[in-house]
């Protein structure tokens, strides 16, 4: 615009030239004794030249900036296909003293700019690197290429411009593709659905379920079982004195002999055995007298149940056979064994009969 200004002007200034030159066609020369005009005025402006004005002068163009390292990379980086977006990365390692930004206007033609590029500055130990992405797409070019970036440098050597240059990209045409002869690049439409094989966990849950009902109904089994135990449950245990007792008593019906000698030995050692808490009846004799010199149970003459002991191991092993009265005598010594030794329940404490009434309170009331 500027030289089209300049040339108008000299077009202007020939023509005016032109037609002041003496012997001009069509024009008589000057009058010499005409006056002259003044010298500050102002020379006739042609019709048609009064609006042209010089055009301003273009910007001085910033100084170039030199990073310490520029690197550019296009993802995808193979063939585009028509609206598939590429970004376009471009990492600066420079000053830390320096910031680079996007230019405040992109001319992306012959591609198309998807929203506003993204600036990320990454600090490190004497090293400043910083990111800027732009996200381009092809929606009418045959021939897309990433234009020519001009970034924005401000530091303390004033404003300076980077010159970031672009990347041809590789299209891809599907219409194209229809054409070709070879199978390996034609295109045959949409592709045929494909079995993709999906992690299922639904044998985990199957097994579980499993797991749960069978935990579940072992659970209920041994609830149903421990009630029934209860409602079986055999009476308490009688008290081992009265046991030995009944026994003894149930024993004085029975012919003496050696095998009643066998059943009152069995009788006195259970008792013995329940009393101090010890297998009586697997005991030899020696060892059972050993634990009751240990014991000292309080009512037991030792040195009498020691013969006795010694009378039923004669029947027993020696086949010695006892007399009627030794087996009443036998039996009358266990059963004065077992009520000397047999454990005494405490008393119960009986509840403190209430304080007598006042004589005072009693005389009031009637």
């Amino acid at each position: 615009m500027f030289a089209l200004a300049i040339a108008a002007r000299g077009a202007v200034a020939a023509g005016a030239l032109g037609a002041a030159a003496p012997g001009a066609v069509g024009e008589s020369p000057p009058d010499p004794a005409a006056p002259a005009p003044p010298a500050n005025t102002a020379a006739p402006v042609p019709a048609g030249a009064s609006g042209a004005q010089p055009a301003p002068a273009a910007p001085p163009a910033k100084p170039e900036a030199h990073p310490l390292h520029v690197r550019t990379a296009a993802q995808p980086d193979g063939e585009i296909t028509l609206g598939e977006p590429v970004v376009w990365t471009i990492a600066i390692d420079h000053d830390a003293r320096d910031t680079y930004a996007p230019p405040e206007k992109i001319d992306p033609s012959p591609l198309a700019l998807l929203g506003a590029p993204s600036s990320q500055r990454t600090d490190a130990a004497g090293l400043t690197t910083t990111t800027i992405r732009f996200t381009f797409a092809d929606y009418k070019s045959l021939e897309p290429q990433i234009p020519d970036l001009v970034l924005r440098v401000e530091g303390p050597a004033g404003e300076r411009a980077l010159t970031v240059p672009g990347k041809k990209l590789s299209f891809h045409s599907l219409i194209a593709s229809e054409g070709q002869d070879s199978q390996e690049h034609a295109h045959h439409g949409p592709k045929p659905p494909v079995a993709v094989m999906v992690r299922s966990y639904l044998w985990i849950y199957l097994l579980l379920g499993i797991a749960a009902t069978a935990l579940g109904a072992n659970l209920i089994q041994r609830l149903i079982a421990r009630r029934r135990l209860r409602e079986k449950a055999p009476p308490p245990a009688m008290p081992a004195d009265e046991e030995a007792l009944q026994r003894l008593a149930a024993l004085k019906a029975q012919p003496p002999g050696r095998g009643a000698i066998f059943t009152l030995s069995e009788i006195v050692r259970a008792y013995l055995g329940r009393r101090l808490e010890f297998n009586a009846l697997d005991s030899t004799s020696d060892e059972l007298l050993d634990k009751l010199c240990q014991r000292r149970l309080p009512g037991l003459d030792l040195r009498a149940f020691e013969q006795d002991v010694r009378w039923q191991d004669l029947v027993k092993f020696a086949k010695l056979e006892p007399l009627p009265e030794e087996f009443a005598s036998s039996i009358a010594s266990a059963e004065a064994l077992v009520r000397k030794t047999r454990l005494v329940p405490k008393p119960k404490t009986e509840l403190a009969s209430p304080p007598p009434a006042n004589p005072a309170d009693e005389t009031r009331a009637a």
